[in-house]
């Protein structure tokens, strides 16, 4: 090999070793320009995730990362109204609160056993959950959404006034005479690890929360067995407001937040007013603006009409690849 033949073969080795430290220093600051740009220069591509369950869905599976179109609102949430059933205090019996004490140490034991975090105790979820399976005992019916067409996402978005996170929801049964309560525990831990989608939910590591509600009355199919109902609400937690939002406001109100990150996630950048037709955000509308103060993600956020429910949702800041995600929060009903 001549000596020009060794210095070409020189230049090109040291040219392949510069692109190589090129997109390394690329790769590793490609994340902290993508949040530069976020919070500061508000430039980024949201990809929408409402935590809704579709409503031909009998499982609630984890979260895609793509926009998907929500279900429609129901007309029992569509029209102004406050109904009791949203306000009314609710509370089992003994044994009901036993069998959700229960249910909730052997969900945790299913995780830790598998090194997945433990799930904390949420008492919202779990006053939710109850509701549930108690209007599928006094309404007979059994399924996700009930006979009004609301769904678990959309239950805790009406009842969970400060919760900012996507819900997974578990429920089953059992008829019978009545049997010791650790026993009937267990019978619900073992019929929900059985079944595919309700396994995938209990061990879904990006869980956070969990709130167990069961209910029980007579089977009036099956005489003299009494029916327990048990539904499980597991979430996925973002942020929580630390103060409960409120219910109805006035068009052109400006509400005032301060938020608080989930287990493991860092401060939401924005909150905005979201049409729940469309589930986007409502455009006329100035999205709020959240603002690191002490470890508070905390701004204002001004909501329009015309009169109606909307979404409040965050946009949590972008991950390594690039993508931030819209996460929601509770519904708010807007007065003229």
């Amino acid at each position: 090999m001549t000596e020009t033949d060794s210095r070409k073969h020189s230049d090109l080795f040291g040219l392949m070793l510069l692109l190589l430290g090129v997109l390394v220093v690329f790769y590793l600051m490609r994340p902290p320009v993508l949040m530069f740009l976020h919070y500061t220069l508000g430039i980024s591509r949201p990809q929408v995730d409402t935590g809704q369950p579709r409503p031909d869905s009998a499982l609630i599976s984890p979260p895609p990362v793509t926009q998907i179109k929500p279900p429609p609102v129901p007309s029992s949430l569509s029209a102004p109204q406050t109904p009791p059933r949203w306000t009314t205090p609710i509370a089992g019996s003994p044994d009901m609160a036993d069998l959700n004490t229960g249910i909730f140490t052997l969900t945790n034991k299913e995780r830790t056993g598998r090194q997945l975090g433990e799930l904390a105790e949420d008492p919202k979820l779990a006053e939710i959950a109850t509701r549930h399976s108690k209007d599928m005992v006094d309404r007979d019916y059994h399924a996700h959404v009930s006979p009004d067409g609301e769904g678990p996402a959309q239950r805790v978005a009406m009842l969970h006034r400060t919760l900012f996170g996507l819900t997974r929801e578990n429920v089953a049964l059992s008829s019978s005479t009545p049997i010791p309560t650790p026993e009937l525990a267990s019978q619900f831990n073992t019929r929900w690890m059985n079944s595919l989608g309700h396994r995938r939910n209990i061990l879904f590591g990006e869980n956070t929360h969990l709130g167990v509600g069961c209910w029980d009355g007579p089977d009036t199919h099956r005489q003299p067995n009494r029916i327990r109902k048990c539904t499980q609400l597991l979430s996925q937690v973002y942020a929580y407001a630390e103060t409960p939002i409120p219910e109805e406001v006035t068009a052109g109100a400006s509400l005032s937040l301060r938020l608080i990150a989930g287990p493991g996630q860092p401060l939401p950048t924005t909150i905005v007013q979201t049409d729940l037709r469309t589930d986007q955000a409502v455009t006329k509308g100035k999205p709020g603006r959240l603002t690191n103060r002490g470890g508070f993600a905390e701004g204002r956020l001004e909501l329009v009409g015309p009169p109606g429910l909307y979404g409040l949702s965050i946009h949590m800041p972008p991950d390594s690849t690039g993508r931030f995600f819209v996460i929601p929060g509770p519904y708010v009903q807007v007065r003229q």
